[in-house]
């Protein structure tokens, strides 16, 4: 049988293919048995073999490749988890543990997160076990910075008191999976405990590898504070040169400059990404370059470089070397041992891991002469990186960087094919010109999945790369690492060499801010599904057959995927916009309360937000709310809702106010001196939100035929708490109601059950005040009649909200209880007669 198609892939091509199918296939169907995997990729393989490649040995490997991901991935999904493992005791129990630290410390204002491998668990009461497993460990500081003496480092043996508690998601209707990606990580729950309640046990001896990470951590430890205080000086220095010229104010505005400059100099050189702050992350974001503040190829692929020419030039020295070609190879090998040891520094993360192996990979096929053999490097790193960890498969950094590869060596392939003369005769020109299309054809191939995981698009991100990946990658990272190795010989060369870095990157920051200030230079865009992103990739396959001088290949494709496209996009305009019915969905936001209204109309009403007080940092618009409305192809909100500005229904709209448009505000008036407050009601006022508030009667609202009744608290009498002060809010459409009361207590349940003018008869309740102890009182469930109750609150909260007694209440009345800490996010659908009610996690 002839081939129907000429044989595309390099010898390596297909074997990873096959690899990250066996992965796929052991990821999605875990519970196949292993023959029947091994049939299926003998069936898959055979194909192949039949239709492209007739090599016996690509053949085997093929096969081989596709059990070895299925059988790795699927020890991943469902690891062997013995008795006495920690995951058998993480139920928020209190425990003292003992433990050694695996990790390096990553350092937050007032905490630091650490990875501990349990040796040994006790209860009160009882003999203490042996146990194994690794948990994260979060260390709150007293004073943050009079804690650098007495930190913990890799391999510390530590002994504590805290709760245990599992690994558990945010359960949201297609919502991301903390739990699974802590598994690959092999972390099975988390831990927290003050700094004054931790003993270090002493240990005879570190191993030799042990005591090699706790003087790297010290080393990246005094690198950072060096940084640190250099960040310092040269704001000093600004300040006061700027405060002579152009006031307090803009001298404070460069000062914070210069800090968020020293910050990303650390975490470009040392790997510490908790240094840049999500201020500096959106930053880089809009404009196109967060790409630059990860360690990544471009980091490592700097350090190669000069490692390699300083080997060089010393094995130059050799004339026997260098007459025999043996120099330009031995300077290859010796740079892999700064290499490593660099991807050591910077913590060695999976995203490390696999930078430093395609770095060495690809700096092998130069040694090789094989350079051009591209395709055929790159699929020897993904094999090496899957094979390592077969879970890379599914982190966004692997399959970014693999696609901007692709594209790029598909780019050049077709430029090169066409006979496209883009070099020119002058250096500069051919600088300048390769730059810009590596920066766009990798734009083209990463665009898909950055609109899929981060719903946003840099139209300036060309010019910006071109900016930044020079001054930042060349220019700063090298001064960083220079400023590094001399530091502990000589510190003030080392300082001076850090504020030249700095006041760069200071420079760096106005670019960006000034690249990503244009009105049209950055937009949301709503998520997109695998088949969107897959009919995007096939469109452009099309793309690149036509320019391959494949034309009718080409263009068949394009036409299926342009009808298809358009198919599926008809499919989502009707779902947003003509829905048909209304959908509810109280979102699982741990102890707060979160809530979408999707009406039958096509119009949207979010009820809260959600939120964290004190030191943690999660913000429940960013990664929860956001992105729920975005997998819904939401960008605009008819009505935002505050019932009252407390943490945990307010913080949250931050983020969604900044990011989204909000055609009505609609809130109380009360008052929270929180910078969550200020920031929010300062971003309403920049992007001339309406803001409504409701006087002391009812108000209706009518969003084509979904009513919003907003019950106003008890404004005019003697002050009452923020939580007594909450907007009321009844959603109506046709015969089916529900009652969203905020966080009142029983004084004002009992006051609207006895407003005799007031309907609040609902089929459904949010619980009042997540279910505390007084809530649901007898006058107001007599009034309100709900069939179903649903109570938004966290696992295991230190409230011990909702209170058995509030539940007990429920349980009387024969009313259906749905608990968003047990059940995850409850969604009602109704035409406006039935209703139906379904969870997100089934118990």
């Amino acid at each position: 049988m002839r081939h129907l198609l000429n044989p595309v892939f390099p010898p390596f091509a297909p074997i990873v293919l096959f690899l990250a199918g066996g992965i796929l296939a052991g990821r999605f169907l875990p519970g196949l048995p292993v023959w029947y995997a091994i049939a299926a990729a003998l069936f898959f393989s055979l194909t192949f073999f039949i239709f492209f490649c007739r090599s016996p040995i690509v053949l085997a490997c093929c096969i081989f490749a596709f059990a070895q991901g299925f059988i790795s991935m699927a020890d991943i999904q469902a690891p062997d988890i013995s008795k006495p493992h920690i995951s058998q005791f993480s139920d928020g129990s209190i425990y003292e543990i003992t433990g050694k630290i695996d990790s390096f410390a990553r350092h937050y204002p007032g905490k630091t997160k650490l990875v501990l491998v349990c040796k040994t668990i006790e209860q009160l009461g009882k003999p203490p076990m042996d146990t194994t497993g690794r948990i994260n460990l979060n260390v709150y500081l007293k004073n943050y910075a009079s804690a650098d003496n007495t930190m913990l480092r890799f391999g510390d043996m530590i002994r504590f008191s805290g709760p245990l508690n599992p690994i558990r998601n945010f359960s949201n209707p297609g919502g991301y999976d903390y739990k699974l990606h802590m598994q690959y990580r092999e972390i099975f729950g988390s831990t927290y405990a003050k700094l004054t309640r931790i003993d270090i046990l002493e240990q005879k001896q570190h191993t030799v590898w042990v005591a090699f990470f706790r003087q790297i951590e010290a080393v990246r430890d005094r690198f950072c504070t060096l940084i640190k205080s250099r960040a310092r000086a040269v704001a000093q220095r600004i300040e006061e040169n700027q405060a002579l010229s152009d006031g307090v104010y803009a001298s404070a505005q460069v000062s914070a400059k210069a800090h968020h400059a020293g910050a990303l100099l650390g975490a470009l050189v040392t790997g510490k990404k908790e240094l840049i702050s999500p201020e500096l992350r959106d930053l880089f974001a809009r404009a196109g370059a967060s790409h630059i503040l990860a360690i990544s190829g471009l980091h490592l692929s700097i350090v190669a470089f000069g490692a390699f020419r300083i080997f060089y030039f010393l094995a130059g020295r050799s004339q026997r070397l260098s007459t025999t070609g043996a120099a330009r190879k031995l300077a290859g090998i010796l740079t892999l041992g700064p290499l490593f040891v660099y991807a050591l520094f910077a913590g060695f993360s999976p995203s490390t891991q696999r930078a430093f192996i395609m770095t060495a990979v690809f700096m092998a096929a130069i040694l090789a002469e094989r350079e051009n053999d591209g395709f055929n490097t790159l699929s020897i790193a993904g094999i090496l990186i899957l094979v390592v960890n077969a879970a890379a498969l599914f982190s966004i950094s692997f399959q970014l960087s693999f696609s901007a590869l692709i594209f790029i060596l598909l780019g050049f392939r077709v430029v090169r094919q066409n006979n496209w003369n883009w070099q020119g005769r002058n250096m500069i020109v051919r600088l300048l010109s390769g730059a810009l299309l590596v920066t766009l054809f990798a734009g083209i191939g990463t665009f898909p999945l950055i609109a899929k995981y981060f719903n946003m698009v840099s139209h300036v991100q060309v010019v910006s790369n071109l900016l930044f990946v020079p001054v930042m990658g060349f220019i700063c990272l090298p001064l960083g690492f220079l400023s590094l190795l001399v530091m502990s010989v000589f510190p003030g060369l080392a300082g001076g060499i850090l504020d030249l870095g700095i006041e760069i990157l200071t420079l760096c920051l106005y670019a960006a801010e000034w690249l990503a200030g244009f009105e049209f230079s950055w937009s949301r865009i709503i998520t997109f599904t695998w088949t969107q992103v897959g009919l995007i990739y096939l469109f452009l396959a099309g793309i690149y057959l036509v320019a391959a001088k494949r034309k009718r290949a080409g263009a068949w494709l394009v036409i299926f995927t342009l009808v298809s496209g358009t198919v599926s996009a008809g499919m989502a305009v009707k779902s947003r916009f003509f829905p048909g019915r209304l959908a509810i969905t109280v979102l699982d936001v741990g102890q707060g309360n979160a809530a979408v209204v999707h009406t039958s109309s096509g119009q949207v009403l979010l009820i809260d937000g959600g939120g964290f007080s004190g030191l943690s940092g999660f913000d429940t618009g960013r990664y929860i709310v956001a992105p729920f409305l975005w997998r819904n192809q939401i960008k605009t909100l008819d009505g935002v809702i505050l019932s009252h500005p407390d943490s945990d229904h307010m913080n949250g709209l931050v983020f969604i106010m900044d990011n989204f448009t909000v055609r009505k505000w609609f809130w109380n008036h009360d008052k929270n001196n929180t910078k969550a407050f200020h920031q929010l009601v300062s971003l309403a006022e920049k992007k001339q939100v309406p803001q409504y508030f409701p006087g002391p009667e009812p108000v209706l609202f009518d969003f084509k035929g979904t009513k919003l009744t907003l019950f106003p608290g008890e404004t005019g009498k003697k002050r009452v708490s923020r939580n007594n002060n909450s907007l009321v809010c009844r959603i109506r459409y046709q015969s089916f109601s529900m009652l969203f009361p905020g966080d009142i207590d029983e004084t004002r349940e009992n006051s609207l059950g006895k407003a005799g003018h007031l309907s609040l008869q609902s089929d459904i309740m949010l619980c009042p005040h997540h279910g505390s102890k007084g809530s649901g009182s007898k006058i107001f469930l007599d009034k309100v009649r709900p069939e179903s109750v649903i109570v938004s609150c966290g696992y295991n909260n230190r409230y011990g909200f909702p209170h058995p007694e509030a539940l007990a209440r429920y349980k009387t009345r024969g009313t259906r209880i749905f608990r968003t800490d047990l059940h995850g996010a409850v969604t009602i659908t109704t035409t406006g007669e039935n209703h139906h009610i379904k969870t997100n996690r089934e118990l």
